[in-house]
């Protein structure tokens, strides 16, 4: 809970006013705020699944503390948040309970209170398509702490350049280096409010080269909502970004919510001797913190395991009396897909337009997996996906996921992932199944961009 004890030293400080000398508040021990005093209250949003958490005992500053709950359907790397009007995400249904503390120059209450609240229905984006819609898989094998990873190879140096309105570059922001070439910033008052008037640059002092590509990593943390940029690059940037891997302006941040950002087999276009990450917080709020930490840059290490699949594909098409025998035009893409062109005269039903892709791929019951797909048609279908192994074993014991109901609409690609995957016994041969029994006919489908990895 290392911030807690940084913000009670700011506390602090501010106690002391603007002297010459070294000087130190007296400490009253019976100013401790008192948890059993502490004036909580939750504002929940049963519509977003939004909570809000408000400290109405003054004085003091409040540690809002939720253990291993999901906050937006993940585990927070954060420990305990202190700002007050917190507003969080609790994606699943269900009762959550918030410890909460307090402080102020006098020191951390003793002991907490405990506060629960209800989200009444499990939350789903209105924009969020059919299937298991979650952040794509990246495929690469990440190494933080290895010898691979070129960011830690040098140490880095930091440029920072803050601006009002006036594009002047005035501003003087509170910074910290952190380890690994991290860093964190609180955005300074009076910012500007428009993309690059918060410019962070660490210079990472690691060599690239144009002829190789790379995997990078970087885990964002701020304590607002807020939106800010991501660009990868060389110092200096190159003529016409000639060094540049990739730039991102659209980078969303929800208050106390760690985001893992990543990018897989990037290049650019001439090398560099000094790979930079510019990071720009200029449209965040004043006051605010963020932390960038956990970055990696490394030559790019594959993980997708269905790119070593052997592919060997059969069709199987019905009528409605289930006798088989319908000629289908299906075949395997270039890139290790399934292209197929619905026949006429199928039956309807589920099952009675499979396609199994058998890949040759080994797979372990002591492994968790992920998978992910992007699938397209030129009609509206529903149709059926299955990740299993050949043969698929007693009571599906190879089978690793099935879903009936993965519904698409016409000319709208669908990218349709699924983590945490297991299966009961091992298989020599995995599986994806694809039915497409209820589309009509003439219809055009395609599954490719398909990644199957290690998930570690």
């Amino acid at each position: 809970m290392k911030n807690i004890w940084k913000y009670i030293a700011v506390a602090a400080v501010a106690a002391l006013g603007v002297a010459c000398a070294p000087q130190y508040p007296e400490v009253v021990p019976s100013a401790v705020p008192q948890a059993s005093q502490l004036d909580v209250t939750i504002d929940v949003d049963q519509e977003t699944n939004y909570a809000t958490f408000t400290m109405n005992t003054p004085g003091v500053v409040p540690v809002w503390m939720f253990g291993d709950q999901l906050i937006d359907g993940k585990v927070s790397k954060k420990q305990a948040y202190t700002t007050n009007g917190l507003r969080l995400r609790f994606r699943a249904a269900g009762e959550y309970t918030v410890e909460v503390k307090a402080y102020n120059a006098n020191g951390l209450s003793q002991g907490s209170i405990i506060r629960t609240f209800t989200m009444e229905n499990t939350y789903k984006s209105p924009d969020e398509p059919a299937g298991e819609i979650v952040e794509p898989l990246i495929p690469a094998d990440f190494d933080l702490e290895g010898e691979t990873n070129l960011w830690r190879s040098h140490t880095a140096e930091l440029e920072l350049w803050y601006s009002a309105g006036d594009w002047s570059g005035a501003l003087t922001p509170s910074y910290q280096a952190l380890a690994g070439n991290g860093v964190s910033v609180v955005v300074p008052d009076g910012i500007g409010g428009s993309e690059w008037m918060g410019q962070t640059k660490i210079k990472s002092g690691a060599a690239s080269s144009s002829e190789k590509t790379y995997d990078f990593s970087v885990t964002l943390e701020a304590d607002e909502d807020m939106v800010v940029t991501v660009k990868l690059t060389g110092t200096p940037e190159g003529d016409s970004d000639s060094h540049a891997f990739f730039y991102d302006g659209q980078v969303k941040l929800t208050a106390g919510v760690p985001l893992v950002y990543r990018k897989a087999g990037i290049a650019q276009k001439e090398s560099t001797e000094n790979v930079m990450l510019v990071l720009d917080f200029g449209r965040s709020p004043a006051g605010s913190e963020i932390s960038a930490t956990d970055i990696i840059f490394q030559e790019h290490r594959e993980a997708n395991l269905w790119n070593d699949a052997v592919m060997e594909l059969e069709t199987w098409y019905s009528a409605a009396g289930w006798g088989g025998g319908i000629e289908a035009d299906a075949s395997i893409t270039d890139t290790k897909g399934l292209e197929v062109v619905i026949p006429a005269g199928l039956g309807g039903d589920e099952w009675m337009g499979q396609n199994k892709l058998r890949t040759g791929i080994a797979t372990s019951s002591e492994k968790t997996y992920a998978f992910s797909v992007e699938l397209e048609a030129d009609e509206d279908m529903t149709v059926t996906l299955k990740l299993t192994g050949f043969p698929e074993g007693d009571n599906d014991s190879h089978a690793f996921f099935y879903d009936g109901q993965v519904k698409l609409t016409a000319g709208q690609k669908l990218t349709y992932v699924k983590r945490d995957l297991t299966q009961k016994e091992s298989c020599d041969n995995l599986m994806l199944v694809i039915d497409l029994g209820r589309s009509p006919a003439g219809a055009s489908f395609t599954a490719d961009g398909i990644i199957f990895m290690e998930q570690k």
